[in-house]
């Protein structure tokens, strides 16, 4: 009687273990990651003979919401981290005419696509999925050298983003409005 006992609660052991590891297979869905940082990333990639004449600038805002101003060359790019929301997010592109240079060239190139990008960061460090998009503003044009200013005061009203950042109540995700 005692092997019959034995060998029957080996079986009924062996039963509830093997049902006990398919219990979860349907349901492998982790809790989104706590979130309290996000990397954001500018970039300007404007290219071309325009620099021949004329200087870029960008104008942005830094990770504490603080109004900057570079020079900007063809790789021209910031990335930083914020830690405070809302977060102020925003960008601007300018052209100006470099003092005492003469336009030698019938037309002046130039290709541009700045943008914007950002990444969470969730609490243990870690980056939450693939950078998302906040703007990109892809412009290219061969103005002729006689409406190149006329071309230089467009394209500055024409490349200016700003955005806010949140994040959500449960701080699992970051949410973006018109500021």
């Amino acid at each position: 009687m005692k092997k019959f006992f034995w060998a029957a609660t080996a079986l009924i052991c062996i039963v509830l273990a093997s049902c006990g590891s398919d219990d979860n297979k349907g349901n492998t869905k982790k809790a989104p990651k706590q979130l309290n940082a996000a990397e954001v990333v500018y970039k300007s990639n404007i290219t071309g003979t325009i620099y021949d004449v004329c200087d870029v600038y960008v104008k942005y805002y830094d990770e504490n919401g603080q109004e900057k101003t570079d020079k900007a060359d063809e790789n021209w790019s910031k990335t930083f981290t914020v830690k405070k929301f809302p977060a102020k997010l925003g960008m601007s592109v300018s052209i100006k005419r470099k003092q005492g240079v003469e336009l030698t060239e019938d037309a002046y190139t130039v290709n541009t696509n700045p943008s914007i990008s950002f990444t969470g960061i969730a609490v243990d460090g870690s980056r939450t999925g693939t950078p998302s998009g906040v703007a990109s503003e892809r412009f290219m044009a061969s103005p002729m050298a006689s409406k190149l200013d006329e071309w230089i005061a467009r394209i500055g009203s024409s490349m200016t983003f700003q955005r806010v950042m949140h994040l959500t109540d449960n701080n699992t995700n970051l949410i973006l409005g018109q500021e």
